[in-house]
């Protein structure tokens, strides 16, 4: 068996260790954008007021190491693991790194979302750390940025 190359999805959530500012997002998409295709990572990160969601795919190493990374990021706290699990293909291979951030999102998917997963009451989407509505939100996060790339 070839460890280094199986693919692994890891879903992860932290909070922000200080105030929120979206050119910090920014900063980690360039990034990302110029390094995860060198290591075949792929994902995307959700932000909100108070943390990120963010999903990995790619070589088990590569995405081990990457998340160990993260955990050492002073701009993360509370870093809680919601899933790593092997899979056979990518369901979030679309970009190296895309981030969405919730007041940028498009509104009515926003509120799509918000009734959805039965989150009516927040002002903003929360943030889930259950594995299945994790991976579902940000399955429908992608969707809706995929039809409708001009508004997100």
């Amino acid at each position: 068996m070839d460890y280094a190359n199986d693919l692994i999805r890891l879903i992860y959530s932290s909070k922000h260790a200080g105030d929120f500012q979206f050119h910090e997002a920014l900063e980690i998409e360039n990034i990302a954008n110029k390094n995860n295709p060198l290591i075949g990572i792929t994902g995307m990160l959700f932000c909100n007021s108070v943390g990120y969601l963010q999903v990995l795919e790619g070589p088990r190493v590569n995405v081990s190491n990457l998340f160990l990374k993260i955990s050492r990021d002073t701009r993360h706290k509370e870093q809680m693991l919601i899933s790593a699990q092997d899979i056979q293909k990518r369901m979030f291979g679309v970009w190296a790194m895309r981030i969405i951030e919730s007041s940028t999102a498009e509104e009515n998917v926003i509120e799509f979302l918000k009734n959805k997963y039965n989150c009516s009451g927040y002002e903003e989407f929360p943030i889930l750390n259950d594995v299945a509505l994790s991976t579902m939100f940000l399955l429908d996060l992608q969707t809706a940025l995929l039809n409708h790339p001009q508004t997100m």
